[in-house]
């Protein structure tokens, strides 16, 4: 398959828990709407970054792009095969090619496990190789992530956070998949670490031409490995785009909440007004209309009453926002400051990069 081509395809793609209340009877009272018709492609070699505040549904969304829990209506479609139309066994075979990094290296590898059976056991699950084979292939997936023969023996509360987390990177390489999705693979980790894992995920992925799945709420590690960005809230995706378009003059309220929320790296530098308003509505009763609206400085009363349709702008993006070409120039509230930070966040990345460069050579 030449890169450039369709990978992963959801379409409508909705998952809604029911709430029940009462000791005896349990009545359903409504659902919750974590994921509403989301409908996204991710490209072959591409990066698509999921940003959001926690609450929005990004790692509900990973979970069904793997079909790690059941949709309630809605499809994915992984390199031309409906995975909704899988048996068990068949999706199991299909697992080989989709892995998932987990947030939380401390939860996310079994303790009682030697990290060399952390990774040997799903090889010897999915790929048909001798015993020697498989203890080749472990000790090369150490190297690549930069751990030594001697750690495989070792058990996970052996290593630190970053250390874990490249352990948990080995293991959704162990069975040389196409996709890995990464539910915030760095959120949990410290900020010089992270700088580090972060250049690793993007060597891997030229080395191994992997197509990720990147979900994130720090902008400026977004913008330094996607592609393309989307922006979700309260179940939807409002905006996406290229991750350039998307930050430097994105189009929804939200998104523009997002990127006034980065810190300025020098004190005492504000926002000219607030652009985000009021609190973030109950899963369990969302607004009629627009569900940002309640929140949005430009909303008027067709907000209020009609939902928005992701639709195509110029310049490439796509929004969820009547009021999409009608919206002050981005300038006037905090370009340049957020520039700064996001400059100032990628060039720390970049200098761990360099460094690791040197200690290389």
């Amino acid at each position: 398959m030449k890169p450039g081509s369709i990978l992963l395809e959801a379409r409508n793609l909705t998952k809604h828990y029911p709430v029940r209340r009462g000791l005896v009877f349990r009545r359903e009272v409504g659902p919750v709407r974590a994921v509403d018709g989301v409908s996204l492609d991710l490209k072959r070699g591409e990066t698509l970054a999921i940003v959001g505040e926690s609450g929005c549904g990004k790692s509900t969304l990973a979970r069904l792009l793997l079909r790690l829990i059941e949709a309630t209506s809605g499809s994915v479609t992984f390199d031309g095969t409906n995975l909704q139309a899988l048996d068990r066994e068949a999706m199991r075979g299909m697992r080989r090619r989709m892995q998932m990094i987990f947030q939380d290296p401390y939860a996310s590898l079994n303790p009682r496990l030697s990290i060399r059976r952390i990774l040997i056991e799903p090889m010897a699950l999915h790929l048909k190789l001798s015993p020697s084979e498989l203890e080749r292939e472990m000790l090369s997936l150490l190297n690549v992530v930069g751990l030594q023969p001697f750690h495989a023996d070792r058990y996970p509360h052996e290593f630190s956070g970053g250390q874990r987390q490249r352990i948990g990177i080995a293991r959704a390489l162990a069975t040389k998949p196409d996709l890995v999705v990464c539910d915030e693979p760095v959120s949990a980790l410290d900020v010089s670490i992270q700088a580090h894992v972060i250049n690793l995920l993007e060597d891997l992925k030229r080395d191994f031409h992997l197509s990720y799945v990147f979900i994130a709420h720090d902008l400026a590690v977004v913008r330094h490995i996607a592609d393309r960005i989307a922006v979700m809230y309260l179940g939807e995706i409002v905006e996406i785009g290229d991750k350039g378009d998307v930050t430097r003059a994105p189009r929804h309220p939200y998104t523009r909440a997002l990127l006034a929320a980065v810190p300025h790296p020098e004190p005492g530098i504000r926002d000219a007004k607030p652009v985000l308003e009021g609190d973030l509505p109950s899963p369990l009763q969302q607004p009629a209309g627009c569900k940002f609206h309640p929140r949005c400085p430009f909303a008027v009363d067709r907000c209020k009453s009609e939902r928005p349709a992701l639709r195509p702008l110029p310049g490439g993006i796509e929004a969820a926002c009547h009021r999409a070409e009608h919206l002050p120039a981005w300038q006037r509230y905090r370009a340049a400051p957020i520039s700064a930070a996001i400059t100032a966040r990628q060039s720390a990345i970049a200098n761990a990069a360099k460094a690791k460069v040197a200690a290389d050579a």
